[in-house]
Order: C-alpha cells, then sequence, then structure tokens
C-alpha cells in the first residue's frame, strides 16, 4: 500500500521476500513485548490492549477500534477468489426477546439512617469505617506491615508463569510468593461524620467555653474511631502552635497542649506517625524565647512544664532504634541550655525537659552544667525583672528536681564548699535543701514510736514518753562483751550478758549499741557528737521499732538475759544483776 502510494506498482518476487522476512520480524517483535504486559497483568490470554501497549512502547501508532475486553475469534469464508475474515455475531431469537420478562424499574434515591456510635462504642456495621488496633497502626507507622493478596495495590516477587497451568491467576500468585503492601497515592477522603467532628471538636477546644472543652478533651481521650482523624488533628495542632507562637497567644498554646495531651491518653491510639509535627511543635513551647506578649506577668511556666511532661512522655513510650526519639531530643535541649544568648527562659525549658527525662539524664547531662549555669544566673540582675525571675525559677526548680538526685547520687557530699565549687553559686541552694531532705528522712513519727514503745514487747519501766528518761540508760561498750565481772566487797561476781550479746546478727547489735552510746554520750554532754548523730541514731531506733522481725528477736534476747538474771539473784540475793 505505501509502494503504490508513491507510484510503484509492482515489485519482484527478492524484493517482497526481504519485505516479508522484515515485516515478520517487527511483528514478532511486537507480539513479545505484548506477552510482557499480558504476563505483567497476570493474564494467560493475550488481549488488543497488550499490543496497542507494545505498539505505544516503541513510539507505532496503536490501531484504533479493535480494543475489546472480551476474546474477539474470527470467521473465515472466501468469496470471489479472496478471503474475508469477520468477527462472530451472536444469533438471538425474536421470539425469545419478546417473552422475556421486562427488567425491573430503577430504585429512587433513599435516605437511610445508621448508628454512629452506641454509648461511645462505635457498631461494626459496613457504614462504619473499620477500627483500627494499636498494634496495626504501629506497624502502618514504622512501615513493616505485611499486606494481604487482597489489599490494595500489589506487587509479587519470583511468581512463575506457565501457559499451560490451568489454575487461576489469584491461586498461582497466592501460593509461595511475599506481598507487600503499596502505600495509596490520593489522600484518604473523610466521611461527612467525620468533618463534622473534626470542626466541632477543634473547634470547642480553642473556644471560650469550658464546658465544651472539657467534653472535647474527653471525647479525645477515650473515643476509639480517631485513627483516621489523628493526621489532621496533628496538623491542626501543628499550625495552631506556630499561629500561637508568632501572635503570643499564651492561652491558646496551653489549649492546643492539651489536645495534644488528650490524643496521648487514648489507649486506641499511636502517634508515631505524627510524631515528625507534633515533637517540634512541643519542644517549641519549651525552648522558645517568648510565647507570651507579657512574660513578667502571664504565667508561661506552667506552659513549658507542661510540655516538657508531654515530651518525656512520648520519648519514653515511642523512643526506638528506628526514630532515636529521646537522643534527638536529648540533643536539642542541651544545644539551646549552652546558648547564652536566648535568655534564661529558655534555659528553663532546656532544663525543665532534661529533668523529665529521668534521673540517668539529670546525673549525665544536667550536673556537669549547672556550674555555666550558675554564671548565667548570678548575671540576671534585680534590674531586668524577666531574667531575674526565670533565675529565681530554675533555682526553685533545682531545688525541687535535682537536689535528691544529688542526695542520693553523691551522699557522701555534706561540705557546703564542696557544693559551691562543684555547682558555682547554685551550690548554696543545692545544699540547704539536701540539708532539708536529710533531716526530713531522718525524722522519726512520734506517735508510732510512742505506740511501740507501750507495747508489752518494749515496755521499760524507765521510759516514760519519747526524749524523756527517768533514769540515765547505762552505755553498752562497743566491744564484744560476752563476759563480764564486776567486784564488790571483794568478791568477783560474773555480771549478766546484755541483750545485744545474744542477738545473732551482728549489723543489727552494732547499730543499736550504736544507738545506746549516742544518745547515752548526747545525754551527758550534748556537745560530745555532731549534730547529724543525733537523727541518724533515731532513724535506726525508728527502723528497729518498725520491724517486727527485729523486735520479735529483740524480746527473746530480752527474755534470755532477764532469765539468766533471775537465776543469778536467786543464787546469790546480795549480788546486783545489771541488764543493759
Amino acid at each position: 500500500m505505501i509502494g503504490e502510494s508513491v507510484g510503484v506498482s509492482s515489485i519482484s518476487e527478492d524484493v517482497a521476500t526481504t519485505i516479508a522476512e522484515d515485516v515478520e520480524y517487527r511483528l514478532k517483535e511486537v507480539v513479545q513485548d505484548g506477552l510482557k504486559f499480558m504476563r505483567h497483568s497476570k493474564r494467560h490470554r493475550m488481549k488488543c490492549s497488550d499490543l496497542g501497549c507494545a505498539m505505544r512502547a516503541k513510539n507505532i501508532e496503536p490501531l484504533y477500534g479493535f480494543d475489546s475486553a472480551e476474546h474477539c475469534p474470527f470467521k473465515h469464508t472466501t468469496g470471489g477468489s479472496k478471503e474475508y475474515f469477520y468477527p462472530d455475531d451472536k444469533e438471538f431469537e425474536l421470539a425469545d426477546l419478546i417473552s422475556a420478562p421486562m427488567p425491573a424499574l430503577p430504585v429512587d434515591a433513599t435516605l437511610r439512617a445508621h448508628w454512629l456510635a452506641v454509648d461511645g462504642v462505635q457498631p461494626s456495621i459496613p457504614e462504619n469505617p473499620a477500627p483500627s488496633t494499636l498494634e496495626d497502626q504501629k506497624k502502618k507507622a514504622l512501615g513493616n506491615d505485611r499486606a494481604q493478596p487482597s489489599d490494595g495495590l500489589l506487587h509479587t516477587k519470583d511468581v512463575r508463569f506457565d501457559k499451560k497451568s490451568k489454575k487461576s491467576s489469584k491461586e498461582e500468585v497466592s501460593s509461595g510468593t511475599e506481598w507487600s503492601k503499596l502505600k495509596p497515592l490520593q489522600a484518604h477522603a473523610l466521611s461527612l461524620e467525620q468533618q463534622l467532628y473534626y470542626k466541632e471538636i477543634s473547634d470547642a477546644c480553642v473556644g471560650i467555653s469550658d464546658t465544651k472543652r472539657i467534653e472535647s478533651l474527653a471525647s479525645l481521650s477515650s473515643d476509639p474511631g480517631l485513627y483516621q482523624l489523628l493526621p489532621q488533628f496533628s496538623s491542626f495542632i501543628t499550625e495552631g502552635i506556630r499561629v500561637g507562637m508568632s501572635q503570643r497567644k499564651l492561652q491558646t498554646l496551653k489549649f492546643l497542649l492539651k489536645m495534644v495531651k488528650a490524643l496521648f491518653d487514648n489507649p486506641t491510639l499511636s502517634l508515631d506517625r505524627c510524631l515528625h509535627e507534633l515533637v517540634p511543635a512541643i519542644t517549641s513551647c519549651m525552648i522558645n524565647r517568648q510565647v507570651c506578649a507579657r512574660p513578667e506577668s502571664e504565667d508561661h511556666w506552667y506552659l513549658r512544664d507542661q510540655a516538657a511532661k508531654i515530651l518525656a512522655e512520648m520519648c519514653k513510650k515511642h523512643n526506638n532504634s528506628a526514630n532515636c526519639l529521646q537522643s534527638r531530643v536529648t540533643r536539642v535541649l542541651l544545644q539551646a541550655l549552652n546558648n547564652n544568648t536566648q535568655g534564661l527562659a529558655v534555659h528553663y525549658g532546656a532544663l525543665a525537659g532534661l529533668i523529665e527525662l529521668g534521673q540517668e539524664c539529670i546525673t549525665s547531662l544536667v550536673l556537669p552544667q549547672l556550674k555555666k549555669e550558675s554564671q548565667y544566673v548570678d548575671a540576671a540582675t534585680p534590674s531586668r525583672s524577666t531574667e531575674h525571675q526565670a533565675a529565681t525559677k530554675i533555682t526553685q526548680l533545682l531545688q525541687r528536681c535535682v537536689a535528691p538526685v544529688i542526695l542520693s547520687v553523691q551522699p557522701s557530699l555534706d561540705m557546703l564548699q564542696a557544693y559551691q565549687e562543684q555547682y558555682g553559686s547554685l551550690g548554696l541552694p543545692l545544699y540547704n535543701q539536701v540539708k532539708n531532705l536529710k533531716h526530713a528522712r531522718a525524722g522519726i513519727p512520734l506517735q508510732g514510736v510512742a505506740a511501740r514503745l507501750q507495747s508489752p514487747t518494749l515496755k521499760s519501766p524507765t521510759v516514760t514518753s519519747v526524749g524523756q528518761l527517768k533514769t540515765k540508760p547505762a552505755p553498752l561498750t562497743l566491744t564484744s562483751p560476752q563476759v563480764s565481772a564486776i567486784k564488790i566487797s571483794g568478791k568477783t561476781t560474773p555480771r549478766a550478758q546484755s541483750p545485744i550479746s545474744a542477738i545473732s546478727s551482728p549489723t543489727l547489735a552494732a547499730a543499736l549499741r550504736f544507738v545506746s552510746v549516742s544518745s547515752s554520750s548526747q545525754l551527758a554532754s550534748p556537745t560530745a557528737l555532731s549534730p547529724s548523730t543525733t537523727p541518724i541514731s533515731m532513724s535506726l531506733l525508728s527502723a528497729v521499732i518498725n520491724n517486727p522481725a527485729i523486735v520479735s528477736q529483740l524480746s527473746s534476747a530480752l527474755s534470755q538475759t532477764n532469765t539468766t538474771a533471775s537465776s543469778g539473784s536467786a543464787q546469790d540475793s546480795k549480788t546486783p544483776t545489771t541488764s543493759s
């Protein structure tokens, strides 16, 4: 046809043979590419669309008018010394068409109501979205989930195709293959009910009505069907915090943090896939230089404290080897703490965040920074009211949260000079707080001790009340007096054993000897011992009295000693006996 269009009327046999070979090669190439498209479509029968795709892949204009979803067999016939191929048309009987029943009328559009939730529980009906468990949410967020062959867009690996096999494509693909789900390219569309719920909750959480806000936060913390709305709420909170920071709206920032807390408290939600939005927003509430219009009068410290608590809870719950959340947050807070150009309010937020991460973080990160931090605190003069207020808040924070850690990790550090050398000017308030904690821990519940002293087991005729003794008790020797002797009228008589010597536990015996010596020395001379000895002895006595096992051991030792003393007095009534 192309040759005739340019004036070639006839060609030789050699030229026709050469052209036929080239045409055959081109046809085979197109058919082979069509087979590839057929296999990638998981089919065993080639369609016209496969050849069309193969021709488009080779920049050849595809054929038009032969595209069909079904196989179109052609029939062969001859006429006028020519061959013709035509599709086989199905023949219909007019009688069957006339006698066939009429099709049903189309149904009119109707409205039907269904329950979105019953008593706060979403019923499992086709109209409601399927609830997703917390484990499924975490798997989807981490991207290591495995989908079933019927879900979403799928692709296979190492799939073998056999033309002679008569198995269906689904059976062939599902046997011995690994499936992985591809994430959809388009965003998920929310239903009308979910859009209305999102609008009402977001407006109520940042609105002026306290009642609606409380109800909305309660719904966010307990509703089990919020998984599909979580990205929308995360974007709303992030954008709200950004706008609140730029406009210095402290109240709005507090409301948004309450929304984050409510979503975090929901046991059916996993925030793994929203951490990349929520963590920077919460961190900004902690270490932003100015989060309100009047920092000298507004309570922006509460906002920083709440943000620190929420961020610490997120790190404890969602930290793993994939996101390294806690180490990244710690690095950001340390950078803010080492920056001396942003102001002490930023340092307060960074310290609050590091303290909330736990005792290990305080020991390894906060304590080495305190001497440098004391220089910043000293530089805050009363003339600069905002900085001076921040310095006071930092000192109170360290006294409240860091002093107990110092007492537990450095119990031997008890000199003011050592505190000042290690922590600078902050050493004085920390020393005072640690000293107060030591005295508080050494305190004795007076009513409880008095009640135990009046019990029959420890009843003593020389004790009337706590701290009041009729007679001064004899001091106990710190050596091990198993046998001692007294000399009366030239006669040496063995003295009764001390109850402490009859105690089998050497630790308990040493503790009781220390209590006796310290109490007797304090009564004899108030300046004989250091002021810290009396609280230690009183705390040891309190621990002994409050331990039932030790009390029973003391009772048995006392009764054994009294029996020995009674037998000795019966042998010689003139020989005095002493029980300590």
